[in-house]
């Protein structure tokens, strides 16, 4: 497909793989309490970077990069290039698992 005339623009969505567990149901989003230390960690320090990120979450790199890459591919959390560093600032669709409360942005940019 020649895109040259920029009457087609492909849309793609993508977002690291992770292994399924224990067989796997088919269910490929992150565990709820590691998508919520996630956005626990993000909305304490809005614009922190990756590194940050998987500093404030307990948990091996690997899953915690899955976690934060599945809720950016979901918009909970914005990333955005802040010179060298990806800042990370939460996103505009709430994430509110069953029974908690929302976590919202807070005003920050």
């Amino acid at each position: 497909m020649d895109f040259s005339d920029g009457h087609v623009q492909p849309d793609v969505n993508l977002f690291p793989a992770s292994p399924r567990e224990g067989g796997g149901s088919g269910d490929d989003s992150p565990p709820q309490e590691l998508l919520q230390a996630i956005l626990r960690a993000v909305d304490q320090v809005p614009g922190c970077g990756v590194g940050a990120v998987r500093g404030a979450v307990k948990g091996d790199n690997t899953k915690v990069d899955y976690g934060r890459e599945w809720l950016i591919a979901h918009g909970h959390i914005r990333a955005e290039k802040e010179g060298n560093k990806t800042a990370h600032y939460i996103g505009p669709v709430p994430f509110a698992p069953s029974g908690d409360q929302e976590i919202t942005d807070q005003g920050n940019p």
